[in-house]
C-alpha cells in the first residue's frame, strides 16, 4: 500500500499513516476500530488525505457515528463531497443528525437540492425540532452572519434568579453537549436586553435577580452581516460570541469565536485568489482541470486584451525603438518595476481594507504614504537603474532616461495600487478582485508611454 510522499509531514503523523496502513492491509478492523477511537476527527480527517480511496471508505465504514460526523466535517471540501455522494439520503442524515445545526447547515447546503431535501426529509422524522432549525440556517447565505451563526445559546427571562439560570444552563449541558460562556437575557417577545457573563453569574447568591447585575450594552449583527465584518468586530471587541438579532432585535443565534479563525483563512484565501484573477471555487490542487479552466480564462483573456492595449502604445513608437535598440531591452525593466511596486500598494491596501483599518481620512492619508512610497523608490530605482545603463551601454544619456522613467513609473504605481482597492470597494466590488491584473496593465501603458515618450521627444540628443 502506498501512501502520498511528504518530507513535510512530522514525525508523529507519519507514523502514524504507516500504523494505520499495517492495520488496514493486516484486515484487523477490531484494532482498526479501536486505534481510530482514539484519534481525534480531525486527525482522522487528515490521515485521510493520505490513503487510497478504498482505504479510506474502510476507515470511514468504521468510524463510530457519532464521531463520522465531526470526521466527515474536517475533510476537505472535495473529498467530503466525494464521500457523501456514494451514500444515499438515509445513512447521510444520520451523520449530519450527529453535528451542531449550523455544521449540519454547511455540510446540507453542499448537496444538490433534490438529496438535500431527502436528507431533510429523514431528519424530520426523527427530530422535527433540530431539522427546522437547520432548514431555518439554510435561508441565509453561507457568507454572512446568519449563515454562520448557531442556534445552540442558552437565553433566559431578566426576573430569572441566578438558581434559575444555572439551571437553564445545567439543562442546554446535559441535552446539547455545548460550550457556555455567556447567558443572553430576553424579554417576553425574545428581544435581546443584556447578556450575563458565567463568571458574574456563579458569583451572585442563588436567589440574585439576573436583572441586577446583567449588562445591557450588547454588540450584536444583522443575519445579512457579511462574516468578514462580523470577524472584525469579534476580533476588535475580543468577543467569545456575538449574538445574531433581527431587523426587531429578536435573538436569532450566535456567531462563536472558532468561526473566526476559518472566516478569516476564507476571506485571506479568496484575496490572494481575486488578486490574481482566479477564484475561490479552485482553491484546491484536486480541482478538475477543466473547472479551473472555466475559472481562470475569462481573467486571461481580459490580461490578453490589456496586454495588446500595452504594445499598441509600443507600435506607436517603432521609428524611435528602431533608431536607438537599447529601448526595447530596456522597456520591460521600467514595466515590470512598476507592476511590481503597484502590487505591493495593492497588498497594503487590501490588507488594510479587510482589517476594517479605514477611518475618516485614512484614505487620504493611506494615498499620500504610497506615493511617497513611491517617489522615494522611484528615485532611488531610477538613480540604481540609470548607473547600471550607463555601464552596460556606455551612454550617459540613455542612463537619465531610463532613470527619469522608473521615477514617475513607481510614482503611479504608488497612485494606481491605491486607487484601485478603493474605487473597486465604492463600486461595491471585492477590493481584491483582479486588483493585480488592472494595476500592471496600468503601469506597464505607463512605463512604456513615459520611457518611450521620453525617448521620442529627446531622440536627438540621445543620438549625438
Amino acid at each position: 500500500m502506498q501512501h502520498q510522499e511528504n518530507q513535510t509531514i512530522p514525525t508523529v503523523a507519519r507514523e502514524m499513516i504507516d500504523e494505520i496502513e499495517t492495520l488496514v492491509e493486516s484486515g484487523d478492523y477490531g484494532a482498526l476500530r479501536d486505534r481510530l477511537s482514539d484519534l481525534h476527527p480531525a486527525d482522522i480527517a487528515g490521515l485521510l488525505e493520505y490513503l487510497q480511496e478504498e482505504e479510506r471508505h474502510i476507515l470511514l465504514s468504521l468510524i463510530e457515528d457519532n464521531r463520522l460526523g465531526e470526521t466527515v466535517l474536517h475533510l476537505p471540501e472535495e473529498q467530503r463531497e466525494e464521500y457523501l455522494d456514494e451514500l444515499g439520503p438515509s445513512r447521510i442524515a444520520e451523520i449530519v443528525d450527529e453535528l451542531d445545526p449550523d455544521d449540519a447547515a454547511d455540510v446540507i447546503s453542499e448537496l444538490s437540492d433534490e438529496i438535500a431535501e431527502q436528507v431533510l426529509g429523514q431528519m424530520q422524522q426523527v427530530d422535527s425540532e433540530s431539522t427546522d432549525e437547520i432548514r431555518e440556517l439554510l435561508r441565509y447565505d453561507e457568507e454572512t452572519a446568519g449563515g454562520r451563526m448557531t442556534t445552540d445559546y442558552v437565553s433566559i427571562q431578566q426576573d430569572e434568579t441566578v438558581a434559575s439560570a444555572i439551571e437553564n444552563i445545567r439543562d442546554a449541558v446535559r441535552e446539547y453537549e455545548i460550550d457556555i460562556y455567556v447567558l443572553y437575557v430576553v424579554d417576553a417577545e425574545e428581544k435581546l436586553v443584556a447578556f450575563v457573563r458565567l463568571q458574574d453569574l456563579v458569583l451572585h447568591s442563588p436567589q440574585t435577580l439576573v436583572s441586577s447585575f446583567m449588562v445591557r450594552d450588547v454588540i450584536t449583527v444583522t443575519a445579512d452581516e457579511d462574516q468578514e465584518l462580523v470577524a472584525q468586530l469579534m476580533q476588535r471587541y475580543d468577543l467569545i460570541h456575538v449574538p445574531v438579532v433581527d431587523n426587531d432585535n429578536h435573538l436569532l443565534g450566535i456567531v462563536t469565536f472558532d468561526d473566526i479563525a476559518e472566516i478569516i483563512e476564507e476571506e485571506a484565501s479568496e484575496d490572494i485568489l481575486y488578486m490574481v484573477g482566479v477564484t475561490d471555487d479552485e482553491e484546491s490542487p484536486s480541482t478538475p482541470a477543466f473547472l479551473s479552466l472555466r475559472r481562470r480564462l475569462p481573467w486571461l483573456i481580459m490580461n490578453l486584451g490589456t496586454a495588446f492595449i500595452a504594445s499598441m502604445v509600443v507600435s506607436q513608437f517603432e521609428g524611435t525603438i528602431g533608431r536607438v535598440t537599447a529601448l526595447a531591452a530596456l522597456m520591460p525593466i521600467v514595466a515590470g518595476m512598476g507592476g511590481n511596486a503597484a502590487v505591493q500598494s495593492i497588498v497594503v491596501m487590501v490588507r488594510s481594507i479587510a482589517l476594517g483599518d479605514f477611518g475618516s481620512g485614512s484614505k487620504v492619508r493611506a494615498l499620500v504614504k504610497e506615493v511617497t512610497v513611491g517617489l522615494m523608490n522611484g528615485l532611488v530605482l531610477g538613480l540604481l537603474a540609470g548607473f547600471v545603463v550607463w555601464g552596460m551601454w556606455g551612454s550617459f544619456r540613455l542612463g537619465i532616461l531610463i532613470a527619469l522613467a522608473m521615477f514617475v513609473n513607481l510614482i503611479v504605481a504608488g497612485l494606481v495600487g491605491t486607487t484601485i482597492p478603493l474605487l473597486l470597494r465604492k463600486l461595491k466590488f471585492d477590493p481584491a478582485l483582479s486588483s493585480g491584473p488592472i494595476a500592471t496593465t496600468f503601469t506597464d501603458v505607463c512605463g512604456f508611454l513615459t520611457f518611450l515618450g521620453l525617448a521620442t521627444l529627446t531622440l536627438s540628443w540621445l543620438l549625438t
